[in-house]
């Protein structure tokens, strides 16, 4: 499954670099010629039809696969391990469970396998993206060297900007994935005793312990907002930036008979590759320090590794069983 995900990607990325040639062939040889004699043919048209057509059927076909296998894989997985911690919870001594409150376990079979998991959906994309970034970086340098040095300084920027928003927004994270299980006990614990909480008249003490818990995560996830809204439109303009650089120094030298417009086009539209960030760099790498914490928690049943090891039992991933047909 994950294979057919990284192959659609693949795909995707082959004929997103592949349009900018078949853009660079149409310029030259039909839009150029039809501006030059102010009429144009309809089987040039038709021919142009025919490859946009098949330029975007590419891209569909492996953005569908790419998508669809990759979000099979993430929440068979999430699934899979979901159901594994459950398991391990029933093998479990009691007084384990007296020591863990009930919103955490439920927040470490759920919110926590979730994130930890959530970083697969989006790693074929990432090695798509790799995989169109040397492609592109092959295409540019074929067609100007110049022009593709100056579409190059981009990247090292963005791989600069993407760790240091690691580094920034991994604690941020970790803290928040950390109070979601705080919130989640905090309530469970109210509703376990509720009717003790009612006859000690204890509401509003326990109504102000949650909106604590509740604010301190609110506040938590603001934070991590901040530093995704200062880091998104940073990266989103980057590229930009560079295609307009690109397209000044290639109009200069277009100019100079150094290169033909086509070339330009082609190469204009392959420096927007770079933009890539926001599949595997903004999108997964902004997922990791969560995933990370989850697969890391203090609480000993976060992961049915480390809850097998708190039991004392061996670590034996098991495929869910089939459900019953009287259960389905």
């Amino acid at each position: 499954m994950f294979l057919v995900a990284v192959v659609g990607a693949m795909l995707h990325a082959a004929v997103t670099v592949g349009s900018a040639s078949v853009l660079g062939h149409l310029t030259d040889n039909t839009i150029l010629p039809a501006f030059e004699s102010g009429a144009t043919t309809a089987a040039a048209l038709t021919g142009a039809a025919a490859l946009l057509l098949a330029v975007g059927l590419g891209k569909a076909v492996g953005l569908a696969l790419r998508r669809l296998f990759a979000g099979l894989m993430q929440f068979r997985m999430q699934a899979r391990f979901r159901r594994a911690v459950a398991r391990k919870y029933l093998d479990l001594p009691l007084a384990w469970h007296h020591r863990h409150p009930t919103g955490q376990l439920l927040s470490n079979a759920n919110a926590d396998v979730e994130a930890a998991w959530q970083p697969l959906a989006p790693l074929p994309m990432a090695v798509g993206s790799v995989f169109m970034l040397g492609t592109a970086a092959l295409a540019m340098v074929v067609t100007d060297p110049v022009l593709a040095l100056v579409a190059f300084v981009v990247f090292p920027v963005l791989t600069a900007a993407n760790v240091a928003f690691q580094r920034r927004v991994s604690p941020m994270a970790s803290r928040a994935q950390a109070l979601r299980a705080e919130v989640s006990g905090v309530a469970h614990e109210s509703f376990d005793g509720a009717l003790v909480v009612k006859t000690l008249g204890r509401e509003d003490t326990e109504t102000e312990r949650f909106t604590e818990a509740a604010h301190r995560l609110r506040d938590a996830l603001i934070q991590v907002g901040r530093m995704r809204s200062l880091f998104d439109p940073f990266t989103e303009a980057l590229p930009n930036l560079g295609v307009l650089a690109v397209l000044l120094l290639g109009m200069w030298r277009m100019s100079t008979g150094a290169i033909d417009p086509g070339e330009l086009v082609q190469i204009a539209t392959c420096s927007p590759s770079w933009r890539c960030r926001s599949a595997p760099s903004g999108g997964s790498w902004a997922t990791c320090p969560a995933a990370s914490w989850a697969g890391t928690a203090s609480s000993p049943s976060c992961t049915p590794r480390a809850a097998c090891a708190t039991a004392g039992a061996p670590w034996r991933p098991r495929r869910p069983a089939s459900p019953s047909p009287r259960a389905t």
